[in-house]
């Protein structure tokens, strides 16, 4: 821990003494401010998490993150870089999510159903690891207790991040029921029903949440919008009842709709619903919300609607040169045309590369030279067969045939 502390002079330095304009984030107790370090010959980003001085919980949730941060480390936890506490200061260090917070993505059609869906298991994988510390036994060991989409960050591949641990509870401690009734922190659509009622926090309300954030995936919206007066009116009751009425479709964000196939749907739609039980003996472990939704991913990466897109437009066209089977799944023509399609006789080669681009291999059989004995050949090594690498317009190889 003496390795991770950063002097205060650092901290305000790079957040331009925390000014507001550093500002990116605020919770109940903290401000997050956005600054760059040198590091290593060049600039990183970093995030600094000031906790409110004037908050008499100051300490205790300073300690909470910087004490999990510190001894549970997991892919999908925010990382700890540094820290600094005196008697008048205490700030967070851990790295910037160059995609920022799940919450900003949420109507974004260039965020897929693949990307959405890798997401959504990268937050129940995080969210598992802290209940069960790594460990499968049947004690809880850490409740998050604030589980939202504005929390979860997203780096730069995608991966998503748990954050805002101060609140957390160890097994064994109690959350102390606390004033609800507004949201300025943006919580109040992602709370355990159970909770306002009895001011028991348990793992489940963890569950409860997840539940939540997984529908404003799908929906593409936030849990609670301008509005909506008391939890009630949020997504997650809205979303039972259109379930109840058969129409929940009518809520899926119109960027991804096209994209996801209905077993796909219909596996992701149970296991959300099933976290949202109001009953929290019914709602699933976070381990069995990983498996369903992995089960929902593979379904899909198995779809028509899949690999589609990835194929070329004149698919059926090239088809006609093939042996394959009538109405053959779009995986088996994709990975055919990746594997390679011989044309014109068997002496033109046609091969889909990883980002779609086509490739020709023509046998050196179909052309003839004067002198061709004193021809130098190279071997290249990219080819995967002894034939020689044209490249050819696929209207002329039409004109051919």
């Amino acid at each position: 821990m003496d390795k991770l502390q950063i002097s205060l002079e650092r901290i305000k330095s790079m957040t331009e003494d925390f000014s507001d304009r550093k500002i990116v984030a605020k919770g109940r107790f903290w401000k997050q401010y956005e600054g760059k370090v040198a590091h290593a010959n060049k600039y990183i980003t970093l995030i600094a998490k000031r906790f409110d001085s004037k908050s008499d919980k100051q300490y205790h949730h300073f300690i909470k993150e910087l004490e999990i941060l510190s001894n549970y480390k997991h892919q999908n936890i925010i990382g700890l870089e540094g820290y600094y506490q005196d008697t008048d200061e205490a700030v967070i260090i851990y790295k910037c999510a160059s995609n920022g917070r799940l919450n900003e993505h949420l109507n974004d059609a260039n965020v897929t159903w693949m990307k959405r869906l890798k997401i959504c298991i990268d937050v129940a994988c995080g969210l598992h690891f802290l209940h069960t510390s790594g460990v499968v036994t049947k004690d809880i060991w850490i409740i998050h207790t604030d589980i939202k989409s504005s929390g979860i960050l997203l780096n730069r591949v995608w991966r998503a991040k748990i954050s805002n641990l101060e609140s957390s509870l160890f097994d064994g401690e109690h959350k102390v029921i606390e004033d609800v009734t507004d949201n300025a922190y943006g919580s109040l659509g992602y709370l355990d029903p159970e909770y306002t009622q009895s001011g028991e926090m348990t793992h489940k309300s963890d569950i409860y949440s997840l539940g939540v954030v997984l529908l404003e995936i799908l929906c593409g919206r936030l849990a609670w919008v301008e509005g909506c007066e008391d939890p009630s009116q949020s997504l997650a009751p809205l979303a039972k009842q259109c379930f109840k009425e058969g129409k929940l479709d009518e809520l899926v964000f119109e960027g991804i709709k096209e994209q996801i196939d209905p077993e796909s749907l219909t596996t992701f739609v149970e296991i959300t619903l099933n976290c949202l039980n109001d009953d929290k003996g019914d709602r699933p472990e976070a381990s069995q919300v990983v498996t369903q939704l992995r089960k929902a991913m593979e379904i899909y990466e198995n779809s028509d609607l899949m690999y589609e897109p990835k194929l070329p437009g004149d698919y059926e066209e090239l088809l006609r040169f093939t042996k394959m089977d009538n109405n053959p799944k779009k995986k088996d023509i994709y990975n055919m045309l990746r594997e390679g399609v011989l044309l014109r006789d068997k002496e033109v080669c046609l091969s889909l590369g990883s980002n779609g681009e086509r490739h020709y291999m023509v046998s050196a059989r179909k052309f003839s030279y004067k002198n061709r004995w004193a021809l130098k050949w190279k071997h290249i090594q990219q080819l995967r067969s002894l034939l020689i690498a044209f490249s050819l317009s696929l209207s002329l190889i039409y004109m051919q045939n």
